[in-house]
């Protein structure tokens, strides 16, 4: 080594050696299949390390790096990591392996490994094989191999078939179905996982496909079908029948839509199902009764069954019932006017209109409430009935007694109502002294008309007073003239129902006598008048225009001229009248001021118009003798006026026949 700025040098040595670099193997080509079940793309995942034995031959000293170029590996960057799970980028890829010798670290880039991905089988996915579960345990023997063309489709590959994919896809030998040939199905539906290998492959790459195989249910045949009758009038025993009316209870809580039903005469044509009758909706009998046999298939799964199922065709002697041309119609004459009444169900015209000449001792006829209680001969209604609803339809039902072939029919329920008259319960007639009738003064007029405000070309009227027929009165009304009881027979002219109302009118009129008493009598404490009344009304009494009561007394009546009046209570009339209340002023003050100056007896007038009055001085002197009508004494004597003083009186009067006496006095004051 030589320093060159100053020309001083040193010697030294070392030693140089040569070793063997690591001993590699180049390797064929790494194939590996596509990737399981995706179309083919010639890109997968390597596992790249699995060629490290190939190699290196299986020295343990050795390691080996994968590189994707050739300069990676040279200069060790880069390194494919993790080398155990490399997805190739292209088809046929050349990788660059980097190997060294752990002892002497020495390094070989030589080797190149080149990945190629072969591809798997592209078989055909097949159909499901679906067999008919002909014992109903829900299992068959299948030949899975039936479908081995489709799923090769021209191609010579191998197929193996597993029960399980995780089988399939290991393909263990030993672990394949042993005979796919007979297979009995271990549940339903299932899949049967088919390994399908290329043979000319070097990876033997294969692919899966799944097989389903299922059993079908069959139709059900186990219902037991009801005879299909049909009734005949008049009766051959040879009918058309639609057979295909039976489908739905052949069906029943089965499958309407994918079900088709055949029919046929023998059960050995039903059971191979063939030489089904062409035209079952009009099939016509051969024998009566027949035998007719059932067959079903299902159009989705092909399924069929038949020859078990059957029912017979039957021609019977039917039943006519023949509908009444009118409704049955009653007057409504029991209880309320409110159409409800009893039907006769026995009646012999009803009867022999519905039977139609048809014996009754071969043919029950019975009556319904409901159509369904007549077709089932249910709840038969009794002799009498009484509507529910007007009109009422009720059903009556003939039946044949020798095959129960029967025919239903309606019967109308009518019940005619009348109008509901509504007269008022009784009226008033006013009538004068002679008992003719008059106006009334005030309320309802008179004479009142009874009006049963009906429609006279409908309806007949009979009028009657107290049960006596009065001729000529057949119109709507009456004018009532009379008292009494008076009925109206109203009968319906379109049906004749009759019904009969009933009123009073109550005669009144005025008082035809009156007159009054004075209870008390006359000169009394405390003056109480009875008024009296004679005639056909009911009176009530007013005084001096007062409120009019229903007593006939007035209590607590002042002396004096008091007017009366008598008025009927229902309005016919009223009459007025003057009485007086006998009795003598106290003292009178003759001074010509217009306010008591005369003294007389008060109401005497009224009372007893004869009476006698006399005016005596306190020695028993006559001064004046005064009469009822007059206007009274006015204190003079012989024309001069007497002193202020007290004087007496003596009054002569009848009372009810009576002749009677009174004294009394009175003063005079100036």
């Amino acid at each position: 080594m030589e320093n060159v700025d100053s020309g001083c040098f040193k010697l030294g040595s070392f030693d140089i050696q040569v070793v063997d670099g690591p001993e590699v193997i180049q390797p064929n080509a790494f194939n590996k299949c596509d990737d399981l079940g995706e179309p083919f793309d010639g890109i997968t995942t390597f596992d790249l390390t699995t060629q490290d034995a190939i190699i290196t031959a299986g020295e343990p000293s050795v390691g080996v790096q994968y590189y994707e170029t050739l300069a990676n590996a040279q200069a060790d960057i880069d390194a494919i990591n993790p080398a155990t799970a490399y997805v190739n980028q292209v088809n046929l890829q050349t990788i660059y392996v980097r190997v060294t010798d752990g002892n002497s670290l020495c390094v070989d880039t030589s080797v190149t490994l080149t990945l190629r991905v072969l591809p798997n089988p592209q078989p055909e996915q097949p159909d499901p094989i679906a067999l008919c579960d002909t014992d109903g345990d829900g299992q068959q023997v299948f030949d899975l191999t039936i479908r081995a063309a489709q799923i090769l489709d021209g191609e010579t590959y191998d197929l193996l078939y597993y029960e399980t994919e995780l089988l399939a896809i290991d393909g263990a030998p030993g672990t394949q179905i042993v005979d796919p040939t007979a297979y009995t199905n271990t549940s339903n539906p299932q899949d049967i996982y088919i390994r399908v290998t290329n043979p000319g492959s070097d990876a033997l790459c294969f692919e899966i496909v799944v097989l389903t195989i299922s059993v079908n249910t069959l139709p059900d045949d186990g219902v037991l079908l009801d005879d299909y009758e049909i009734c005949e009038l008049p009766f051959d025993g040879i009918s058309i029948f639609d057979l295909t009316t039976k489908i739905p209870e052949i069906l029943v809580g089965q499958d309407m839509v994918n079900n088709v039903v055949s029919f046929y005469v023998t059960p050995a044509d039903a059971t191979a199902g063939v030489n089904p009758i062409p035209i079952p909706t009009t099939y016509q009998n051969i024998t009566n009764p027949q035998a007719i046999y059932v067959g079903i298939t299902n159009t989705a799964t092909g399924c069929y069954i038949g020859g078990v199922q059957f029912f017979n065709i039957e021609v019977k002697p039917g039943a006519t019932a023949t509908a009444p041309l009118l409704a049955y119609t009653l007057c409504d004459q029991e209880g309320e006017n409110d159409g409800f009444t009893s039907f006769d169900l026995t009646l012999q015209s009803l009867l022999d209109e519905i039977l139609n000449g048809q014996d009754p001792l071969d043919y029950l006829l019975t009556f319904h409430e409901t159509l369904a209680n007549a077709m089932d001969a249910e709840n038969p209604l009794g002799a009498s009935y009484t509507n529910i609803i007007n009109p009422q339809i009720i059903y009556a039902r003939v039946e044949n007694a020798s095959s129960g072939c029967y025919d239903v029919v309606e019967v109308i329920l009518k019940v005619n109502q009348l109008p509901v008259i509504t007269l008022e319960e009784s009226y008033r007639l006013c009538v004068d002294q002679n008992g003719l009738p008059i106006a009334s003064d005030q309320g309802a007029a008179s004479p009142p008309v009874i009006d049963t405000a009906l429609d006279d070309t409908l309806y007949s009227f009979e009028w009657s007073i107290d049960g006596v027929v009065q001729v000529g009165e057949s119109g709507a009304s009456i004018i009532a003239t009379t008292g009494g009881v008076y009925q109206v027979n109203i009968t319906q002219l379109s049906s004749g129902c009759q019904t009969v109302v009933s009123t009073t009118v109550t005669v009144s009129q005025a008082p035809v006598t009156w007159s009054f008493n004075l209870l008390n009598g006359a000169f009394a404490d405390n003056h109480s008048v009875e008024i009296l009344a004679e005639g056909l009304g009911e009176y009530v009494y007013s005084i001096d225009g007062g409120p009019f009561q229903e007593s006939n007394v007035f209590s607590n009546v002042s002396p004096g001229v008091h007017t009366i009046t008598i008025k009927d209570a229902n309005g016919c009339g009223e009459v007025s009248f003057d009485i007086g209340v006998v009795d003598y002023p106290d003292y009178f003050t003759p001074n010509n001021d217009g306010y008591h100056d005369t003294w007389n007896i008060i109401g005497i007038a009224e009372f007893d118009a004869t009476a006698n009055i006399y005016i005596f001085d306190r020695y028993g002197k006559l001064l004046k003798q005064i009469s009822p009508l007059s206007p009274g004494w006015d204190g003079t004597y012989n024309g001069n006026a007497l002193p202020s003083s007290d004087y007496w009186f003596r009054v002569e009067y009848t009372e009810q026949g009576i002749q009677k006496e009174i004294r009394g006095h009175f003063s005079l004051k100036r």
